[in-house]
């Protein structure tokens, strides 16, 4: 039978009051019943008014704060979570009930997230239940431990919320490891909860962490991750605890990464302190000399550089002590253990989390040979012609890791000859680290990378061969001798990424160079060489004795956005984007739109030049130490010349032509970091079209408009009115400030990827 509205209203209000009587009433009856919860009749009550209590939580509209919370209910909630020992099903209700309650109220959320007592509890409750437990307890130990996982999952659904809690499991699961209570596969739930917690942190959470939180955290996890590290045999922790490395080991070195990627790793080194301890600083000759006479042009011996006479040498003075004194067998043991892979990153890559989500299931494991080490030694077949020969036999195609109990085997290569390669130096030290960022800042650079080299006694590592990177070569321990020959493609540089030719036929004279302990060799990009360590004439002596050699290449890698040809495309973004003009179809094609489309035909036409132009190629100077302002103006002078004089539509329309017909895409090498500067004004943004489809969309429509002649002389007269618009308009000065930007996002995101492999290094040398 249907109510009439009065006995609707009637049964309205009494339900109001039902609800506003029972919240009333939790309080009390939760007090009278934990006072008598050693009768079963006390413990039955409890039961049924928790459950009660979860009525009123979900009821539909939501209750106020004061419903879900009611005074003095904190109190008593600690209490609850610490029957777990005695009556498990109150403890499971409870957190069933704090996460409801945490899930319906953001502000009721972070009360409870706040109150010490109910997190001690929950720690509390989790330690006892993470601890060996007789055989018929272990299920309903799962069950609590679930159950309390799960409220804390809810609670972390506040982002204030999550930080305290973070805090909180790190410090229980570092106090779990360290007792040894690992083999407990209840441990690895709530270890599950923490990473679930971290990894799932936005940039702006991560951010805002507290310092001082943020210490805590990452010490714990840490201490867990180097535990993890060195024990190698599943007998040492039994099967579970194995399982538990294999499934959960990236997880923690992706929490680790994520929580240091924001807090630098190592003091910085003043600049012109780099700059001094290299360079000198005398009137004959300082950086500001190097830069004139030999950057990317000519090699340079800086002698005794970081092993000078008043001994005042702090940049690289420090890094030697760090090696020197130690036999070669220690060397290596302490360079290869716990040394992980270092997986390259993207050069245009703009998000640290996309590579993180590239890593999945990766990040933290072993050395890959081939990508972090090589064990090479080269031999002579006849004449100049020269062999590289691996110790491991490896498929290119399909790298494996190396695992840290091959460090045998390496000492064995090295014994028989072969040179240890290890790149990424500057990820695994935080003295490395500290050198590499001096010298990206003093040639304006986002980052610098470092290899390793340790060469047995009359041996030769690297075959003859150029670098597609201007190289400082550090001589830490020993000597080697070096022979350097021209740069046979002069003055063209290869470029980073290029493919490097063979030169073991090169079939010109090099010239020798002894290199001693405490030198430094600049070797520009392009220039052939090799080196081989001295032969030792005393026989019986061991291979660890000084004839044996210890080097490192800081490489200055000019990456394409930070050549004069990126400057220049830089230039014409910036340039394009303070036009005030409207984009229209080009006679009803969608795909070109005007002037856009002439826009990118012009980053096309720059791309073309570039291919044989040696300036384009060359380093941009604009950001490095002490450049020359005028001089850099004058440079771009020239570069916009040779866009104005030697740019060719027709040459364009060829290069458009490769890309559709062949799909190759090295002439748009610039769509991929040009897209990251800041967006046109007409750009909408939530336009999420792959600016590489955007482009080969334009040039394909291009390429069919242009079997009519008409439209291909239309489109020449407009794209040579918009390319000498650019000549005569564009300024230096205001292009520099957007380069510089672009040149801080880079250096960004690199710091950010050394900051988390640094951490992930935790006993790095």
């Amino acid at each position: 039978m249907a109510l009439s509205p009065a006995s609707r209203s009637s049964s309205s209000s009494s339900e109001t009051n039902q609800r506003q009587l029972n919240h009333r009433v939790i309080f009390p009856l939760l007090l009278a019943t934990i006072a008598n919860i050693r009768y079963a009749h006390s413990r039955s009550i409890l039961k049924r008014t928790l459950q009660n209590y979860m009525i009123i939580i979900k009821t539909t509209p939501p209750p106020s704060v004061e419903a879900l919370l009611p005074h003095g209910l904190l109190s008593l909630l600690p209490v609850l979570i610490s029957t777990t020992e005695t009556y498990p099903s109150l403890c499971i209700l409870t957190a069933e009930v704090i996460g409801s309650i945490a899930l319906n109220s953001m502000d009721a959320n972070s009360e409870l997230a706040a109150d010490d007592e109910i997190l001690g509890s929950f720690v509390g409750a989790l330690c006892y239940c993470t601890r060996m437990v007789k055989e018929e307890k272990k299920k309903m130990k799962k069950k609590v431990v679930m159950a309390l996982c799960n409220a804390i999952l809810d609670l972390s659904t506040n982002p204030c919320s999550r930080e305290l809690i973070s805090q909180s499991l790190a410090g229980f699961c570092a106090d779990m490891w360290a007792d040894k209570f690992m083999k407990n596969k209840l441990l690895i739930v709530v270890l599950d909860t923490l990473l679930m917690l971290v990894n799932t942190y936005s940039i702006d959470i991560l951010a805002s962490i507290p310092r001082e939180l943020l210490s805590t955290t990452l010490a714990s996890l840490k201490k867990l991750w180097i535990m993890l590290q060195n024990q190698q045999s599943p007998t040492q922790s039994g099967e579970e605890g194995q399982e538990y490395r294999c499934r959960k080991k990236h997880d923690l070195a992706v929490a680790i990464f994520r929580l240091s990627m924001n807090d630098v790793q190592y003091p910085s080194y003043d600049i012109d302190m780099v700059k001094r301890d290299i360079f000198g600083s005398s009137s004959k000759f300082d950086f500001e000399h190097f830069l004139s006479n030999y950057w990317e042009d000519s090699p340079f011996l800086f002698v005794g550089s970081s092993l000078n006479s008043d001994n005042k040498n702090i940049v690289f003075g420090s890094l030697m002590k760090t090696f020197v004194g130690k036999s070669m067998d220690a060397l290596l043991s302490s360079i290869l253990n716990c040394t992980i892979s270092c997986p390259p990153l993207n050069s245009d890559e703009p998000d640290i989390f996309n590579f993180l989500e590239e890593m999945k299931g990766e990040l933290g494991s072993p050395l890959v040979y081939g990508q972090d080490i090589r064990v090479i030694k080269t031999e002579c077949i006849h004449s100049s012609l020269q062999k590289e020969i691996d110790f491991f036999d490896y498929d290119k195609t399909n790298l494996k890791g190396i695992l840290v109990d091959d460090i045998q085997k390496y000492k064995q290569a090295f014994h028989q000859g072969f040179t240890i390669a290890l790149r990424g130096m500057e990820f695994r030290s935080k003295k490395i680290a500290a050198i590499a960022e001096g010298l990206a800042y003093l040639f304006g650079m986002p980052s610098v990378g470092v290899n390793l080299y340790l060469t047995p006694s009359g041996s030769q590592g690297l075959s003859r061969h150029y670098d597609d990177h201007c190289v400082f070569v550090c001589q830490i321990i020993g000597q080697k001798k070096w022979i350097l020959f021209p740069n046979p493609a002069a003055p063209v540089l290869p470029r980073l990424y290029e493919p490097l030719e063979n030169l073991s036929c090169l079939n010109c004279q090099g010239k020798p160079l002894d290199l001693h302990e405490g030198d430094i060799l600049y070797i520009p990009r392009g220039s052939p060489h090799e080196a081989r360590t001295m032969i030792d004439d005393i026989k019986d002596k061991p291979v660890e004795s000084s004839v044996s050699s210890l080097h490192m290449t800081f490489s200055i890698e000019v990456e394409r956005p930070f050549e004069w040809e990126g400057f220049a495309h830089t230039a014409v973004d910036y340039w394009s984007k303070t036009q005030n003009y409207a984009s229209h179809p080009y006679h009803g094609h969608s795909q070109l739109q005007v002037p856009d489309f002439l826009v990118n035909l012009l980053h096309l036409a720059i791309s073309t030049i570039g291919v044989n132009e040696p300036i384009f190629r060359k380093a941009c100077m604009v950001s490095m130490c002490s450049s020359n302002a005028e001089s850099n103006k004058s440079i771009f002078q020239c570069i916009v010349n040779a866009i104005d004089w030697k740019c060719s539509f027709l040459e364009v329309m060829k290069t458009a032509k490769v890309i559709v017909d062949e799909g190759n895409d090295e002439a748009l090498h610039w769509v991929r970091w040009v897209q990251y500067l800041v967006p046109r004004n007409n750009k909408r943004e939530n336009d999420k079209r792959d600016a590489f489809c955007e482009v080969h969309e334009e040039l394909e429509c291009f390429i069919e408009l242009s079997d009519e002649k008409n439209n291909v002389d239309c489109i020449e007269t407009m794209f040579i009115e918009l390319k000498s618009e650019f000549c005569r308009q564009v300024v230096f000065d205001d292009v520099c400030k957007s380069f510089q930007k672009l040149l801080e996002d880079y250096r960004k995101i690199r710091q950010q990827y050394t900051n988390g492999m640094l951490s992930l290094h935790c006993d790095g040398f």
